[in-house]
């Protein structure tokens, strides 16, 4: 319960509350649990869906999902996007300015203007699912987006010397990723279509952690936050695309 109640603390805003201090070890544990977070979210997403199809036409409804899931989070993921995006475009290749850019707290031109391209993009997409696909993405686009961060968690190395994402990288390693990775098998079995979605994901991941890991020697609690923004785009591309042939 410890382990759950961390991955809920940690990647979003719903007041779940312990008894006792969570220690390293617990955060580190509850990585593997980040996809049960995802879960949650969609079956979110797919409760307001419903419920929003009886008062508002479908371009309001998609631009209350989004909002839905940035409140889900708190602005967290969404936060890291922007300052990931304002550091590597503005760093200038060099690591200790692109880290004090990610660090510092104001909002640059390249965040700003990468975050109105992921909102269009994303109202985009989903406008243009429907019917039962549509319920399914709202589903699986959480959830592996959020399975991505525990391949980045483990696999890549974390380059600052602190931070809560210098906990879960610590504390965390194989045993995490093999039940995170188990889990989402399991809740997508029913959608074979969705092993496209988790192969793109995947291989975004990997690219996507290389490059900035080449940039500056590993990845921050930015770059988690924006590796789940763009991978939930991933997955609504992949589905969008591939929706008529499945």
């Amino acid at each position: 319960m410890r382990t759950i109640i961390a991955a809920f603390q940690f990647l979003s805003s719903i007041p779940i509350k312990s008894k006792d201090e969570l220690k390293p070890d617990i955060l580190g544990k509850s990585v593997a649990l980040f996809p049960l977070v995802g879960l949650v979210f969609g079956l979110i997403l797919v409760l307001c869906d419903w419920v929003l199809s009886f008062v508002f036409p479908k371009m309001v409804i998609d631009i209350f999902i989004i909002i839905i899931l940035i409140s889900l989070n708190g602005g967290l993921h969404l936060d890291g996007f922007i300052d990931t995006c304002d550091g590597l475009l503005g760093g200038r290749g060099d690591k200790e300015r692109i880290l004090a850019i990610m660090k510092d707290s104001n909002v640059g031109a390249h965040g700003i203007t990468c975050a109105i391209c992921l909102m269009l993009l994303k109202f985009t997409l989903l406008y243009g699912l429907f019917g039962k696909l549509r319920l399914f993405v709202l589903v699986m686009m959480p959830l592996l987006a959020r399975w991505s961060v525990v391949l980045a968690i483990v696999f890549f190395p974390y380059t600052r010397s602190e931070g809560a994402g210098k906990i879960f990288s610590s504390f965390s390693g194989i045993r995490e990723f093999f039940v995170a990775t188990i889990f989402t098998l399991l809740a997508i079995f029913w959608l074979p279509s969705a092993a496209f979605a988790l192969i793109g994901v995947f291989l975004f991941t990997v690219i996507f952690a290389k490059q900035v890991t080449s940039k500056i020697g590993g990845l921050t609690g930015d770059t988690y936050g924006a590796l789940i923004e763009i991978n939930e785009i991933i997955v609504l591309m992949i589905f969008l695309v591939g929706g008529d042939l499945w």
